[in-house]
């Protein structure tokens, strides 16, 4: 892609998101995403997405609730205040990582996890406080999968420098949406829908417009799919 290209593909990929996640008027999204008229904007989203705006929020809307006979537009003051589901806000630290980037779907993202491994070990930077992580840049549900980023990363005490495919970059801190995710990587999208959808906007906040992460806090080469466990922290504006 050319760098306009891919701005323009971030800034509707990212309306996509919004109509997915928020309560915004399609209006404000729109100007947001850069687009000084609803027009223009409903043109160029269903170029991408091959429906309006509003055909598209409400499919989805019904889709994750799987509530098909619920008035549309839907609220957020429908979900009584307080959306039952065990995740919490935490303020989390800023990390040091060295990552191996993987392009496409993330379920073949071994190769990236196997070179950031080789290098952590030949450097003797892997111990009993390493953590294990995945930055998740885009959505597989928006993003087609040749084009999604996503960084293996390891959690490292100090500074390292980069080498080759292998790079350091500091894991922002702040504010995040908390939530233990018990199962097969295959139904992680169902906890994020939940998450993203529901539980955030159930408590007044909106995400920020930066990657999630996962924490895998069980080894998936050694763990029972059903007995994984990932911590998905989702950051907040």
């Amino acid at each position: 892609e050319s760098l306009g290209e891919y701005v323009r593909r971030i800034r509707i990929e990212r309306a996509g998101s919004q109509l997915r996640y928020s309560q915004k008027k399609i209006t404000e999204i729109a100007f947001q995403a850069g687009y000084d008229s609803y027009e223009s904007f409903c043109r160029v989203f269903k170029e991408k997405f091959g429906v309006p705006p509003s055909l598209y929020r409400k499919k989805v809307y019904i889709k994750n609730c799987d509530l098909s006979d619920f008035p549309y537009p839907p609220s957020i003051k429908n979900i009584n205040g307080d959306y039952k589901m065990n995740a919490e806000i935490k303020n989390i630290k800023s990390l040091k990582s060295i990552y191996a980037r993987h392009t496409g779907a993330y379920s073949e993202c071994h190769t990236a996890w196997e070179k950031v491994c080789t290098f952590a070990g030949k450097k003797n930077l892997i111990n009993k406080d390493t953590q294990y992580l995945g930055i998740c840049y885009d959505d597989p549900d928006i993003t087609e999968s040749s084009k999604i980023r996503y960084d293996a990363c390891l959690t490292v005490e100090n500074d390292i420098k980069g080498e080759g495919e292998i790079g350091f970059q500091n894991i922002e801190g702040g504010e995040y949406a908390v939530y233990l995710h018990k199962g097969p990587f295959s139904s992680l999208s169902e906890s994020y829908s939940e998450l993203c959808g529901r539980w955030i906007p159930s408590k007044g906040r909106e995400m920020k417009h930066a990657p999630s992460i996962e924490v895998y806090l069980n080894d998936p080469d050694n763990t029972k799919p059903e007995d994984l466990e990932i911590e998905i922290r989702v950051p907040l504006v």
